[in-house]
This record gives structure tokens, C-alpha cells and sequence, in this order.
């Protein structure tokens, strides 16, 4: 079983194409640059603990009221935010603990390019 199949079945969705292809190609990020975290899943990663997307989603459902489409991606470095992806529609939302949500990207690639030039402008500060 590839890592987005098992991704799918411990959550219970089903995941949209590009987080899957990151999932079974990448797995997991980290910027170090803006010391942020994309969470997935590894060879060896406890499904119960950080950085795995599993336990995020989890440990994060009801302090955030996730519905049970949303898995959490990160957390945004503000305060108490956390980055969910809607695997229903594939937008990528900053959500705050008290229900405020903002749309950050129309899919988790378009998403991810956005981390990965704020990583790199950071680079060369």
C-alpha cells in the first residue's frame, strides 16, 4: 500500500491528486528558513506524534471543529493557526482557533509553490 492510500484510509478521506503525489514522492517538508512544517508521512514517522499528518488532524479536530473533509497541513507560526486543506474542494485555508477562516490557495500545489518562494526569499535576506 502506497502512503496516500494508508493517508486516506487512517483519515477517512480521499485526498486530492497533488497531495497524494507529494505524499508518496515527498512525504513530509520543512523550510527551514521560516521554520515551517508540511506535514505528511515517512517510513518511520509514529502516526500518533508530529510531524505526521495523521496525528495532526487528529489532535487538532476538535479544538478547531475540522469537519471530517479537513486534514491539517501545518501550523501557520501565528498564534494558535493552523493550515487545513479541504479534501473535498482542495482549497487551503488558514484557520483560527476561533473559527475564523481564510482561503490561502485554490490547491495544496498552488499552495506549496507559495511556501516554497517565501522559503527561498527568506534564503536571501
Amino acid at each position: 500500500m502506497n502512503v496516500s492510500s494508508f493517508i486516506q484510509l487512517q483519515l477517512s478521506v480521499n485526498l486530492p491528486e497533488d497531495y497524494k503525489d507529494f505524499l508518496d514522492n515527498t512525504g513530509y517538508l520543512y523550510f527551514s528558513n521560516i521554520s515551517q512544517e508540511i506535514y505528511g508521512y515517512k517510513q518511520g514517522f509514529d502516526i500518533e506524534k508530529l510531524p505526521c499528518v495523521i496525528a495532526a488532524t487528529k489532535n487538532n479536530k476538535e479544538d478547531y471543529s475540522l469537519n471530517p473533509r479537513e486534514i491539517v497541513l501545518s501550523h501557520s507560526g501565528y498564534e494558535d493557526n493552523i493550515i487545513i486543506l479541504d479534501t473535498q474542494t482542495s482549497h487551503v485555508f488558514e484557520l483560527s482557533s476561533d473559527g475564523h477562516k481564510k482561503r490561502l490557495a485554490d490547491s495544496f500545489s498552488d499552495w506549496l509553490s507559495v511556501m516554497l518562494v517565501i522559503n527561498e526569499d527568506n534564503n536571501k535576506e
